[in-house]
């Protein structure tokens, strides 16, 4: 049995299919059915239903799946262990980063890192926050740049900013003319949100509250980027919340659209979350001095403990 075995066993319960979970290992179909036919045989059973279409696991293979993924997750520990220990700033560090954050952070202190830390290969995946959460548990990420509190345990979280939440109002809404916007008078009928899986539309929803669905709306629109929620407003079909972040880079004439929420200011906070113990922890204490000096001065000026503000704890 060997840890390649291992991993085209897990690649193949995960596509259910020996091509599909082949092209995904960077081998030939051919090489990952001989391997898991070689790891059936020293076993002595069935781990996979080739009769069935597509495959499954037998109930044994679930099992054997489940074990190699622990084994998986502790080589790859291993591994790390052993880089960091012969130097902190050496080797690689893995970040993943939610896509409600990537576009307006990353560009902001990657450069600046790279250049720093010359000897450190930086990997960057853009994830959500249930999957960034499942890869580093399973030791496959390093770090990750997420919304938080987070419930999940295990896990360290290094807060770096708190974010606030504005309104974006087209013209002519009903809101346009306000000079702030209270939570009393969001409604999700109508607010453009992002779609299922982003932590964003689960905190959007909790500060409609109350607030339900109107009766006779018309369309129910829900994207997957900002960009997408701002045009769709100025086309009229509602109005949108936005991070502060995401309104940086807005041209002048829409910027004069974005109205603020009113006291307790609703706030998001990003933190980079890790393993507990993780070996890696001077380079990813390094990576958050990194993002915090090249945020702008507001965000990093904002006291986390203002009392006017209501961080927004529920994420995806």
């Amino acid at each position: 049995m060997t840890l390649t075995q291992l991993h085209y066993l897990v690649a193949l319960d995960e596509f259910r299919h020996f091509g599909r979970a082949a092209e995904a290992c960077g081998v030939t179909q051919p090489t990952l059915s001989m391997q898991v036919q070689k790891l059936e045989d020293e076993l002595g059973v069935a781990l996979f239903d080739r009769l069935h279409q597509p495959i499954e696991p037998t109930e044994v293979g679930r099992q054997a799946v489940a074990q190699a993924k622990r084994t998986l997750s502790e080589a790859r520990r291993f591994h790390q262990v052993i880089e960091a220990g012969q130097s902190p700033f050496q080797g690689s560090l893995s970040l993943g980063v939610i896509p409600t954050v990537a576009p307006y952070v990353l560009h902001r202190f990657l450069g600046s890192f790279i250049q720093k830390f010359t000897q450190l290969e930086l990997t960057v995946e853009e994830r959500t926050t249930a999957e960034c959460i499942e890869r580093i548990q399973e030791h496959r990420l390093d770090v990750a740049l997420l919304a938080t509190p987070l419930d999940e345990r295990g896990l360290e979280i290094l807060p770096l900013y708190q974010e606030p939440f504005v309104a974006y109002i087209p013209e002519n809404h009903r809101l346009s003319t306000e000079l702030f916007i209270t939570r009393s008078e969001l409604q999700q009928s109508d607010v453009l949100l992002l779609q299922e899986g982003h932590c964003f539309r689960q905190q959007t929803l909790s500060l409609c509250g109350a607030n339900g669905l109107k009766a006779g709306a018309r369309v129910h629109v829900e994207s997957g980027q900002f960009e997408t929620l701002v045009r769709l407003s100025d086309a009229g079909l509602g109005m949108t919340l936005l991070p502060y972040l995401a309104t940086l880079d807005l041209p002048s004439g829409q910027k004069t659209r974005i109205k603020p929420i009113a006291e307790p200011r609703p706030v998001r906070q990003i933190s980079l979350v890790f393993a507990e113990g993780s070996p890696k922890r001077k380079a990813i204490e390094a990576l958050a001095t990194q993002i915090v000096d090249r945020l702008p001065e507001k965000l990093r000026t904002l006291d986390a403990n203002s009392e006017t503000m209501a961080p927004l704890s529920k994420q995806e």
